[in-house]
């Protein structure tokens, strides 16, 4: 009997929200991965894929602080996942 499969879906825009009223300010060291594996516990794991809308810039100040601190999240995670990518093929 083969092991059920799960693909989990984060809603950034939403979790990202949900952390924060929840005092969780250190959103770039949040280990997306770890949090995946807890939520998909003994199924096996095919994909874990955290999506966002893109912060429109209207060329205010809020706005652009807004992009840059979501380009920085993003980078950050890009990062992680590329290093997780070549660790898991060595």
């Amino acid at each position: 009997m083969s092991k059920e499969k799960s693909i989990i879906i984060i809603d950034g825009g939403n979790f990202y929200h949900k952390l924060k009223s929840l005092s969780f300010h250190q959103l770039l060291s949040f280990n997306f991965q770890a949090f995946c594996s807890s939520l998909a516990r003994s199924t096996d794991l095919i994909s874990c894929m955290y999506y966002v809308g893109e912060v429109k810039t209207t060329g205010t100040e809020k706005s652009q602080k807004m992009y840059n601190a979501q380009q920085r999240l993003l980078g950050d995670t890009i990062e992680e996942v590329i290093n997780e990518i070549s660790y898991v093929a060595s």
